[in-house]
């Protein structure tokens, strides 16, 4: 779960996309601008439909590498990133992750005045945020194509954590 939550909340795939993840599917990289990332081949079964590709921070890399050296089986190219023993895609890691949530006192968030539960899908959520908030000058359309969405749904959803200057261009 611990590295599930570290892939998912720094490489902007979503929890679909995490389900069908195979090995394959993964890339380690490295860039002298960038430093080590990982770039993830997404398939045709998340929501858009279309292949594309996210390319996760150090953090995710590190995540996957550490899942990767303490398994010792299910590593062929064509097994499943989070399975069973059985080498069975996992369907959902909701029920732990809500357990562990509830235990470290931080299950709920408050959303205006609803008081909602967080779930895995809240990590897609955290990735761009922080790509907003703690990047000096985001780029909105590069954000939006690892996420595999549009500028709009950025624009939408988030502009209570984009700078300032972005949200002056939007009024």
């Amino acid at each position: 779960l611990w590295n599930y939550g570290l892939i998912l909340a720094n490489s902007s795939i979503r929890v679909g996309e995490a389900r069908t993840l195979c090995w394959k599917d993964i890339q380690l990289g490295e860039s002298p601008d960038f430093g080590k990332y990982i770039r993830i081949w997404i398939s045709c079964t998340g929501k858009t439909g279309q292949r594309r590709q996210s390319i996760g921070r150090y953090t995710a890399r590190r995540a996957l590498e550490r899942l990767r050296e303490n398994r010792e089986d299910n590593l062929d190219p064509d097994d499943y990133v989070f399975c069973s023993r059985e080498g069975k895609p996992i369907s959902n890691f909701r029920d732990i992750f809500h357990a562990v949530t509830e235990e470290a006192g931080v299950q709920f968030y408050k959303d205006g005045n609803t008081t909602m539960k967080h779930s895995p899908y809240s990590l897609r959520h955290s990735y761009i945020t922080f790509r907003l908030r703690y990047t000096k000058t985001p780029d909105l359309l590069a954000i939006a194509r690892n996420c595999g969405t549009s500028v709009a749904m950025i624009e939408q959803y988030y502009a209570d954590v984009m700078p300032q200057h972005y949200l002056e261009g939007l009024l």
